[in-house]
């Protein structure tokens, strides 16, 4: 592998960077991708970024797109916050040749996450992989993804999916760009979770998009988690009402203070937590930037020659239910009617459900009924979403493959409560288990960095050939199903949890 010069410094079509040598490679942040979205640009699609004058600092990183206050993964802060926040970041080991280039997609649900996250720092998959990793910010919430006016086509016009357009414009800067640091645009990796994975599968189906990136990695986020048009204009309504506004008036919206705009966001968000599910800003259908629901654009061979790595973590939901929140078995059967219902399914199969996740997971970790509430949640939320993804591939003939793995690995938080939780993939893929604190949560010693390693491999050799490092790793099919399980050791196995996964072909009525 090639070892990072010492000379940061590098010229782009907006001018000169100066850099910082790093651990070993070359970090480049706070790297302006497009006009800060303030003024009569706010809502609008992002625009060229104007060239500056002599070499521009690019050792600090941007400020993260507005948020409400909360702290990321590990109680990390977000940082300082800026509606000027439309930056990136850049990792090389060096600034000669043509490395793959894998640009990250944060999550935190399109309403808080960064891309300049000390966990996500990318010096260490870049040099593990001899690979360029870009992050960056998108816009979020309702500065991201607010209903637009979809009929004036004017510039500056408000759109509906900002935050995706933003993406769309890093994968356009890195399409000019990536060779003055060393990184291939013909060979470019979308990875990202949870939000991130939702906007990899969106981007997959968005015409914009095409030919701008080659392959995908879609972690504990997939194809369906989109707003149709008439929600994103309730949402809007709402919002809209929350400040005192006109609905759609868009120069009041610009006009509104973005402590306002926050926190009308947040009433909104609580008030529609039952119909939205925490998601009301999110990624919507439109006339232009998202036309398709993506799973189904997948199913129609979008994107057909793009290969695609997906997975989940075996207890995602454990995140989001406390260890002392047990529940009586009258309160986890109503858990069950509730969230059978949510998915259009028949309440009277929650007796059946209840019985066959207690009969399947026998280890002492799901003894509690809110570990199978938590399972069954997981399974709904992540896992059979991946399932109904890896199909739609499989149903469009694609002749470029699709990997699945599945993430066991266990937290030894909270007496091991979160065992292997969402967001816990994470510190392993960027090998950043010495994020302070990290190690607490996401576990530590010789088997940890082995897990760590290992993912690493596959992923930068994803990004490099096509397909995991893995030699036994075979791409998914029906009916073998072969899986990537990613615990204590890394093994490739058959059709994992298959009891799981028939009730729920059966209940559900499709093919998973």
């Amino acid at each position: 592998m090639t070892v990072a010069a010492t000379n940061a410094r590098v010229r782009i079509g907006a001018g000169e960077l100066q850099g910082v040598p790093e651990r070993n490679v070359l970090a480049f942040r706070g790297i302006p991708y497009a006009t800060p979205p303030v003024g009569n640009l706010r809502f609008a699609a992002p625009q060229a970024v104007a060239p500056w004058p002599g070499t521009r600092d690019a050792t600090r990183s941007g400020s993260a797109p507005p948020q409400n206050a909360g702290v990321m993964l590990g109680g990390r802060p977000v940082g300082a916050t800026a509606e000027d926040c439309l930056y990136l970041e850049v990792y090389t080991p060096a600034l000669d040749g043509r490395r793959p280039v894998m640009l990250w997609l944060y999550g935190g649900g399109f309403v808080a996450g960064s891309g300049s996250d000390v966990l996500t720092n990318g010096h260490r998959l870049a040099r593990h992989g001899d690979v360029v990793v870009v992050t960056c910010n998108y816009r979020l919430g309702a500065l991201g993804f607010l209903a637009g006016d979809e009929t004036t086509g004017t510039a500056g016009a408000a759109v509906t999916n900002a935050g995706l357009l933003d993406q769309i414009a890093v994968l356009r800067w890195i399409r000019a760009e990536i060779h003055h640091f060393g990184g291939d645009p013909d060979c470019v990796t979308l990875f990202g979770e949870s939000a991130g994975g939702m906007s990899v599968c969106n981007l997959l189906a968005a015409p914009a998009a095409r030919g701008l990136f080659h392959r995908a990695i879609a972690q504990s986020g997939f194809a369906a988690s989109v707003q149709t048009g008439a929600a994103a204009r309730d949402v809007r309504g709402q919002l809209c009402a929350a400040l005192g506004v006109a609905d759609g008036d868009t120069q009041a919206l610009r006009e509104c203070a973005t402590d306002q705009l926050l926190a009308a966001q947040q009433q909104v968000l609580i008030a529609t937590r039952p119909k939205y599910r925490g998601m009301a800003f999110r990624p919507a259908i439109d006339n232009a930037s998202l036309p398709e629901v993506p799973l189904s654009a997948i199913a129609a061979g979008r994107a057909a020659d793009v290969p695609l790595l997906l997975g989940t973590n075996l207890d995602e939901q454990r995140l989001y239910m406390s260890p002392r929140q047990d529940l009586t078995d009258a309160e986890l059967l109503a858990h069950i009617v509730q969230r059978l219902r949510q998915s259009n399914v028949d309440p009277a199969f929650a007796p059946n459900t209840v019985a066959l996740y207690q009969r399947t997971r026998p280890e002492a970790e799901y003894a509690s009924n809110a570990a199978i509430a938590c399972a069954v949640d997981t399974d709904l939320s992540f896992r059979v979403p991946a399932l109904r993804l890896a199909r739609a591939r499989l149903s469009a003939a694609v002749s470029t493959k699709t990997w699945m793995y599945l993430l066991t690995w266990k937290s030894p938080a909270l007496r091991g409560w979160l065992a292997a939780c969402h967001a816990i993939d994470v510190p392993f893929v960027f090998g950043n288990l010495d994020t302070p604190g990290m190690r607490r949560f996401a576990g530590s010693g010789a088997a940890a960095d082995a897990l760590a390693g290992q993912m690493m491999t596959d992923w930068t050799h994803f990004a490099r050939t096509g397909q995991p490092a893995a030699h036994d790793w075979e791409p998914y099919a029906v009916p073998a199903r072969r899986t990537m399980l990613y615990g204590l050791h890394a093994v490739v196995v058959a059709a994992p949890y298959e009891a799981e996964r028939q009730f729920w072909a059966q209940v559900l009525n499709e093919p998973l």
